[in-house]
């Protein structure tokens, strides 16, 4: 009897052991995966990247009127914005645009 129940135990140990590890790999494969889109999704940082802000933003004003941001970080609730280390880049397309515009 002894025998028999000191097998149970072992099979329990074994089966909590393979679980343990089927979870691990699923967990290790998920965060992998989230991070390889994150390397697609965000751009590289640019040469000129700085290790403190350039510059620093307007206050924001007091308002007691209910806001919403347009657009939200994936997975997240914080909004989505820039780098205030890195310079924003952009270019003008002067088609279209008034004269001396």
């Amino acid at each position: 009897m002894r025998a028999a129940a000191t097998r149970r135990g072992v099979h329990r140990v074994a089966a909590a052991l393979v679980l343990f590890t089927v979870a691990a790999v699923v967990w290790l494969a998920t965060a992998v995966q989230a991070h390889r889109v994150a390397a697609l999704t965000a751009p590289p940082p640019p040469a000129d990247r700085q290790t403190h802000p350039l510059h620093r933003p307007p206050g924001v004003p007091v308002t007691a009127a209910p806001y919403a941001f347009s657009q939200l970080q994936p997975g997240s609730h914080q909004p989505v914005a820039y780098d205030p280390c890195r310079p924003v880049h952009y270019v003008v397309r002067p088609d279209g645009s008034p004269p001396g515009g």
